[in-house]
């Protein structure tokens, strides 16, 4: 790493011919990529932005609601909440008997509720009851607040989404290269190398 370690040669002797070798290998392969494939994986400011147009779902903010939700089992109890919540009853009142604490309301992400109460909710307004069969259960629910999913903005994650897509178009380009190369190669196995390399793997397993 330094004039006197080549003069003395250090990087031809063991064991830091090994190491020398190792990341001399390494920064001739980072120049070539810089070198060969860099310049065909650039990404402009329209992928970025096309990027964002074609992928809403990684860019949005996960939806919420507020609500009330009460199960049972008991099936004469829940047909006679049925029927005094479609006469107007007040619905925390008459969840009293199957939750004798108080109804709490909760705020949920949308995305993890199960798909029949998530298709009862979108039929509701704020403040009106729904009810879902789930099983032998009866499930009650209470819609309080809805927030629909929200995209991010576009300038808040255009970074982001260059480093991304410059990544994963860098990694494409070089494979590409790389099976070009092996396509247009003829591949000989050095037979002395690979009895020694097969002889150590041996002896090493023993």
């Amino acid at each position: 790493t330094n004039m006197e370690a080549l003069d003395r040669h250090y990087e031809k002797v063991p064991p830091l011919k090994q190491t020398f070798e190792f990341y001399q290998g390494h920064r001739l392969i980072k120049e070539l990529e810089a070198e060969i494939i860099k310049p065909r994986a650039e990404v402009t400011d329209e992928d970025v932005k096309a990027y964002y147009e074609q992928n809403p779902e990684l860019f949005s903010r996960e939806g919420f609601v507020e609500m009330a939700m009460v199960r049972t089992n008991e099936t004469q109890l829940a047909e006679r909440i049925t029927r005094e919540l479609k006469t107007g009853a007040d619905f925390f009142s008459v969840m009293e008997p199957v939750s004798p604490a108080g109804v709490r309301i909760e705020k949920r992400p949308t995305a993890h509720l199960p798909d029949a109460i998530k298709a009862e909710l979108e039929k509701l307004s704020p403040g009106q009851v729904g009810i879902v069969a789930d099983g032998d259960d009866t499930v009650f629910i209470k819609l309080v607040r809805r927030e629909d999913q929200d995209r991010i903005p576009f300038d808040a994650v255009r970074d982001r989404i260059r480093t991304q897509v410059e990544e994963e178009r860098f990694e494409s380009v070089r494979n590409e290269t790389i099976q070009q190369l092996r396509a247009l190669s003829d591949i000989e196995i050095n037979q002395s190398a690979w009895k020694k390399l097969r002889k150590t793997l041996v002896e090493e397993e023993v």
